[in-house]
């Protein structure tokens, strides 16, 4: 008398049979259940090799996407460094130069985001000869972008201003990280180009960083204060 595992492994062995000639959804045999079952029809799908057409399409794109995310950073900056001339500093000079020195970089961080890397990105797709209708209606380019606009909310506080740029600066180089990892065996200017914009969004998000950290710090620093007066 054969036993559960001798009769479970010849069930396995003959569906393994019926699964090596099913190439057209034919009935094959379920060795747990002992019944037939139909299977999908296996299809080999082929491997598309890229050429430098698609490959050239694709850089294109990501520079397109690239490009819109670089306009809605120089926005979010433009408008953030308004609202933030605006709060109402108290009375505390430390406070009141950190609000200054956010302001001012801010300001020149917009310049870097339009001058240096949107500039540039459009002068290459221009000689790439791209066609770049999809990116020339502004109103179009947060449907473009992969990494969306966030836009400015509570500007009264500070903090929470200064983390929505960063969060910018960390979607950029994500966007700038992929980039540079597809471009390391093709164009060698693109690539060096984009290295480049890398840093430049590791150093932004570094100020932002450090700016946070030194609110932080003020916090703290009131907190003591307000203990000490009780």
């Amino acid at each position: 008398m054969k036993s559960i595992q001798d009769v479970f492994e010849a069930n396995k062995k003959k569906a393994e049979e019926s699964k090596a000639t099913n190439k057209k959804g034919k009935k094959v045999f379920n060795p747990e259940t002992g019944n037939l079952m139909v299977e999908a029809p296996q299809v080999e799908t082929p491997q598309v090799e890229d050429t430098p057409e698609t490959v050239n399409a694709k850089l294109i794109l990501m520079l397109k996407n690239a490009f819109a995310e670089e306009m809605l950073a120089y926005y979010q900056y433009l408008i953030l460094e308004h609202f933030t001339g605006m709060l109402p500093v108290e009375q505390d000079k430390d406070y009141t130069k950190l609000v200054k020195s956010v302001v001012a970089k801010f300001k020149t961080n917009a310049e870097d985001e339009l001058r240096d890397h949107a500039y540039w990105i459009l002068g290459k797709l221009n000689d790439m000869g791209a066609d770049c209708t999809s990116i020339e209606n502004p109103s179009l380019l947060n449907q473009f972008a992969t990494h969306k606009y966030i836009c400015p909310t509570d500007t009264n506080n500070l903090m929470n201003v200064i983390e929505q740029v960063a969060q910018t600066e960390r979607d950029a180089i994500e966007t700038y990280t992929a980039l540079v990892a597809f471009t390391e065996e093709g164009d060698k200017d693109i690539n060096k180009k984009m290295k480049s914009i890398l840093k430049d969004e590791e150093k932004h998000l570094k100020e932002m960083e450090d700016f946070m950290e030194k609110i932080k710090e003020y916090r703290n620093k009131l907190n003591t204060t307000e203990e000490k007066k009780k």
